[in-house]
């Protein structure tokens, strides 16, 4: 859950139980589905033991954040991962009873280019560049000036690569 962070500061706002005293003056703001399932809207409230000033208004995901930023609405069921939050110096608000379950996101490969990615460097050699600046450089990836009739069928790497590599990620041989 997302508030803006000048209510945090203010109101020294960290958890989603700090909120409880606030919530009856509060107008929630979250898509349609997080409101029509039971594991949603309404078994939150009820976890947290929280009465608002009305029921959720239903909105469009990709405009909760501006509603809060607006003001129209005081706090949205969002993704701690979304990258608008810091952006928009809003908070996530801690899950302290663990109502939502944990986000452990892993990447799925096919076991043919698994062996190319375990065997593949992470960053690839650039031949032809002496004295280049940054030993580290990422990929390059290509621009989307003009698409082709290949680019629109499979993503185009840079020569030698088949696949993204994932920093940090092992995969089973």
């Amino acid at each position: 859950m997302v508030i803006r962070g000048d209510d945090a500061g203010r109101l020294n706002l960290h958890r989603i139980s700090d909120i409880a005293p606030f919530a009856p003056k509060w107008r929630v703001g979250a898509g349609y589905e997080f409101q029509e399932r039971p594991d949603g809207f309404k078994g939150w409230s009820e976890r947290y033991n929280l009465q608002f000033a009305a029921p959720p208004s239903a909105m469009d995901l990709g405009l909760i954040y501006r509603a809060l930023v607006d003001k129209k609405v005081d706090i949205v069921a969002g993704n701690s991962t979304d990258g608008l939050i810091e952006a928009l110096r809003l908070v996530a608000l801690e899950d302290d009873l663990h109502y939502f379950p944990p986000y452990d996101a892993v990447p799925i490969v096919r076991q043919f280019h698994s062996r190319k990615i375990s065997a593949a460097p992470l960053y690839p050699r650039r031949p032809g560049r002496k004295n280049h600046r940054r030993r580290h450089a990422p990929p390059q990836l290509p621009s989307r000036r003009r698409p082709t009739r290949r680019s629109h069928s499979r993503p185009r790497f840079p020569p030698g690569q088949r696949s993204l590599i994932l920093p940090g990620i092992s995969l089973p041989r």
